[in-house]
């Protein structure tokens, strides 16, 4: 008896809230339309304009690494950053005046959007010959899009023979530059002038040796047994521009930073 008597009341205080709050629940639905358990009148048109920002901010995130935005830049992209979720967003944007739409670049069979600056960019680019190197699976690596001529390249210079060497003209295949982590890209501004793949195995450069930045060039080759961060032990390269490494027209460069010749091959420790 002692049990019940200390129990019972809080089994009836239960019964009773949740009894009271069906009852309150319905007679909300019965009069405004909504319970408490369902969101408040413009609820959902709150949400509505709160996915439209967040597709905006996601097309100027984009617009920021890009530069321009068509369908083959997006197709690799995460699904809320898909050119079909973010469209509609970029057609509003457009009639605000923050896009203009248009066809800038050549090799791209999409509808394109751009900064009202797209003129003073393309400008600014064309200025831009810093060098500077990424993963070829970096979000901002133009690596396996399906765009003709994204990636431009300087001469091919193959290995060196008895006499002067010989400068090819561009061999930049770009159907061939894979978007994977083991690739690494070295660029001048928009030109592409080195390849590394295989972590640094096979090099393709597309500048010749006599070239002004070919210091920087070499650097980024060099780049993975240096950093701070998880250093390379030991770097090996095999081939350049398809030859044995130790026969190229860059072996003597790279033996100047440090590498050395072993069986054809060029070694940093």
């Amino acid at each position: 008896m002692f049990f019940i008597r200390k129990n019972f009341p809080r089994i009836i205080l239960v019964l009773c809230g949740v009894i009271a709050g069906v009852i309150i629940s319905n007679l909300l639905f019965f009069i405004t339309g909504f319970s408490l358990f369902s969101g408040a009148p413009g609820d959902e048109e709150t949400s509505l304009l709160e996915n439209e920002e967040l597709n905006k901010e996601r097309v100027r995130l984009l617009l920021d690494r890009w530069g321009v935005l068509a369908r083959p830049l997006l197709e690799r992209e995460a699904p809320s950053f898909s050119w079909s979720r973010l469209l509609p967003s970029m057609r509003r944007m457009e009639l605000a005046g923050e896009l203009v739409a248009g066809r800038f670049f050549g090799g791209i069979n999409s509808l394109q959007f751009a900064s009202p600056r797209i003129a003073e960019q393309l400008e600014e680019a064309a200025a831009e010959r810093g060098i500077y190197w990424m993963n070829a699976a970096d979000p901002s690596s133009p690596a396996g899009l399906d765009i003709q001529g994204i990636m431009g390249g300087g001469s091919q210079t193959n290995e060196l023979p008895a006499q002067e060497p010989k400068v090819n003209e561009p061999k930049v295949n770009e159907s061939k530059i894979r978007r994977i982590p083991s690739s690494r890209l070295c660029f001048r501004g928009a030109e592409l002038l080195a390849i590394s793949n295989q972590n640094g195995k096979n090099l393709e450069i597309f500048v010749p040796p006599d070239d002004p930045d070919i210091g920087e060039i070499m650097a980024f080759i060099k780049f993975p047994g240096v950093r701070k961060i998880l250093p390379e032990s030991k770097l090996i390269i095999e081939k350049i521009n398809g030859s044995s490494a130790s026969r190229s027209v860059y072996a003597q460069l790279l033996m100047e930073i440090g590498f050395f010749n072993e069986r054809g091959k060029l070694l940093l420790w």
